[in-house]
């Protein structure tokens, strides 16, 4: 089966992110784009660019594993687990749905829902 542009463009991103390159995802958005995750809300470019700068250094690796993912016009919707190596070498696990929005070609937003209690964790130490 082909996939489309959009989950194509969706699973770039997502790969970018596992590879610790968020430059390369960014690249993929929009310069209007807007992010949201539980804690921060919703974030613009360079916010969530920000953000990923103070993150980045306390993940070592990260790997999505995929359970789904569907697209009904410009919307694609990932399920999927994620697992973390940090840098303090616990490991960091979650599930998540990301909801991305794509339009031209470009990621205009991203939604990501996750459990909060892990990453509440993730965050205290």
């Amino acid at each position: 089966m082909q996939t489309s542009a959009n989950k194509q463009l969706v699973l770039d991103y997502l790969q970018h992110m596992e590879a610790g390159n968020t430059l390369a995802a960014l690249a993929l958005t929009s310069d209007d784009a807007r992010f949201w995750m539980p804690g921060p809300g919703e974030l613009n470019k360079a916010q969530i660019a920000g953000f990923f700068e103070q993150v980045s250094p306390l993940i070592l690796n990260m790997r999505f594993t995929i359970h789904g993912i569907a697209e009904e016009g410009e919307r694609v919707a990932v399920e999927a687990s994620g697992l973390a190596r940090l840098a303090n070498g616990k490991p960091y696990a979650n599930e998540y749905h990301f909801l991305f929005i794509v339009n031209d070609g470009r990621i205009v937003v991203m939604k990501e829902y996750a459990d909060t209690a892990p990453a509440a964790v993730f965050f205290e130490s």
